[in-house]
């Protein structure tokens, strides 16, 4: 398990993830003009998801940096 791989890994999930929820709320927000707000608030959601996963990928590598073994 190398590291760096385990982030490339890591930012490619969040990027699936992120265009699959930014094309569902914008295409849902174009159909449906009433829900407007939907493609903010698929913003926020997966905005905050990215946050939580790296600020968890950070802890661990924060971990190995002052050698504290999982």
């Amino acid at each position: 398990d190398q590291p760096i791989a385990q982030a490339l890994a890591e930012d490619h999930i969040n990027d699936v993830l992120s265009n699959a929820v930014a094309l569902g709320a914008a295409v849902t927000a174009f159909y449906v003009p009433e829900v407007y707000y939907l493609d903010s608030i698929g913003a926020i959601v997966i905005s905050t998801y990215i946050v939580y996963s790296w600020l968890g990928v950070g802890k661990e590598e924060l971990r190995k940096i002052v050698g504290v073994q999982a």
